[in-house]
C-alpha cells in the first residue's frame, strides 16, 4: 500500500479534493459546514475556555491482537479498510455506503474465524499475488485494485497482497490457485454470519463503529477562503497545533489525504474525548469541517503568524491500531 498526498491549494478546494480521495471515495462530496458528523466527536455547543492539558496516549495494542485485517488499495485513489477482526472478538466490516459497523464475536467464535484464516495455508510467508495473461491474451496495461491481507499466525504479522480483477476483466487472466483462494477468503470475512454458528456471536447485529481515538495529520500549506487563524482556536493542549505530534517519516504508509505542505508532515494520536475536544475548540472559532462516512473529519486554518495556513486530518483508529507508529 503506498500514501497518497493529492495537493490541496485553498480550503474550499480541500473539501472537495478530500472527500474525492478519502476512503469512501464512492460517497458524493460533503460540504465542510454540512453533512453527518462522526458519532465519537460531535461538537458542543459550550463555549467556555477550558484548561490546557497534554493529550492522553491511546491504550496500546499488539501485533497478536490481531486475528486478520483487510484493507483495498482503488485503481486510482485511496486504501479503504474492509474487515479487522481482533483477538478480544471485536469485528469491524465496511458497509455498502463507506460507513464502519462492528459485531461483537465470543471467544470461540474469534479462534474460529482465525482458524478459518490460517487453514487456508495461504499465510505461510509475506508474498504479492500476480496475475498471469490468458493464454493468447495481451491485456492493455492499465491499473488495478489489490487487496491486502494482514493475519497474524501466532508467530508474526503476515501480509498477503493479491489483485482484485473486474468481472469484464477475469477473461483476460489465468486464474492462479492462490489468487482464487483470496477471492474466497475475503467474501467469507466480509459476510461472516453467512458461515458462522449462531454461538459464535456475543452481539450479531451490526451497529456504528465509535472508534477509541483518532490519528492527526497535519499539513502546513496554503489555506484560503474565509476558514478562521489558528489564533482564534482555543486550542486545548499544551502542544501548539502547529507542533502536534511528530513528524511523519516519508516511508510511512499512513494514508493522508493531504497537500505536500512546505514541512514535514506531523502526526498525533488522539483519544476519542481529546479529538473531540480539538474538534469542539475548531469549530467554536468558527472553521468549517468536512466529514467521510467512516468517522474521518478534516479542517483547514489560516495561519497569518506563520504566513501559510494549517491542514488537519482526523483518521479514525481500528482495533488494531493505537499510534502513528503503527506500519499501515
Amino acid at each position: 500500500m503506498v500514501r497518497h498526498r493529492p495537493a490541496i491549494a485553498a480550503a474550499g478546494l480541500l473539501v472537495a479534493v478530500v472527500v474525492a480521495c478519502s476512503p469512501a471515495n464512492t460517497s458524493p462530496a460533503q460540504s465542510a459546514t454540512a453533512g453527518p458528523t462522526a458519532p465519537s466527536v460531535t461538537a458542543s455547543p459550550t463555549a467556555t475556555a477550558i484548561a490546557r492539558r497534554s493529550p492522553a496516549p491511546l491504550q496500546p495494542v499488539r501485533p497478536s491482537d490481531l486475528v486478520v485485517r483487510i484493507d483495498t488499495l482503488g485503481e486510482t485513489c485511496c486504501p479503504a479498510t474492509a474487515v479487522v477482526a481482533t483477538v478480544d472478538g471485536r469485528l469491524i466490516t465496511r458497509a455498502d455506503d463507506g460507513t464502519l459497523v462492528e459485531r461483537r464475536l465470543t471467544a470461540g467464535g474469534a479462534r474460529q474465524l482465525a482458524d478459518e484464516v490460517i487453514g487456508t495455508g495461504l499465510f505461510d510467508r509475506d508474498r504479492i499475488v500476480g496475475l498471469d495473461p490468458a493464454p493468447g491474451v495481451a491485456p492493455a496495461p492499465h491499473a488495478i485494485s489489490v487487496r491486502t491481507f494482514r493475519v497474524w499466525t501466532g508467530a508474526r504479522t503476515v501480509t498477503v497482497s493479491s489483485p482484485v480483477v473486474a468481472q469484464s476483466d477475469e477473461k483476460l487472466y489465468r486464474p492462479s490457485a492462490a489468487w482464487t483462494q483470496l477471492d474466497a477468503l475475503a467474501a467469507r470475512l466480509l459476510a461472516p454470519e453467512s458461515w458462522l454458528p449462531v454461538t459464535a456471536w456475543s452481539v450479531a447485529t451490526s451497529r456504528p463503529y465509535v472508534p477509541d481515538g483518532f490519528r492527526v495529520v497535519v499539513s502546513t500549506e496554503q489555506v484560503g477562503g474565509s476558514q478562521p487563524d489558528v489564533s482564534a482556536v482555543d486550542w486545548p493542549f499544551t502542544i501548539p497545533i502547529a507542533d502536534l505530534g511528530e513528524p511523519l517519516s516519508a516511508s510511512s504508509q499512513i494514508f493522508t489525504p493531504v497537500g505536500p505542505g512546505t514541512k514535514p508532515l506531523r502526526c498525533a494520536a488522539l483519544d476519542a474525548s481529546d479529538a473531540k475536544a480539538a474538534r469542539d475548540a475548531i469549530q467554536r472559532a468558527g472553521a468549517g469541517v468536512a466529514d467521510f462516512p467512516d468517522g474521518a473529519f478534516s479542517t483547514g486554518l489560516m495561519w497569518k503568524a506563520g504566513g501559510s495556513g494549517i491542514v488537519l486530518f482526523f483518521q479514525a483508529v481500528l482495533p488494531d491500531q493505537s499510534s502513528c507508529a503503527d506500519l499501515y
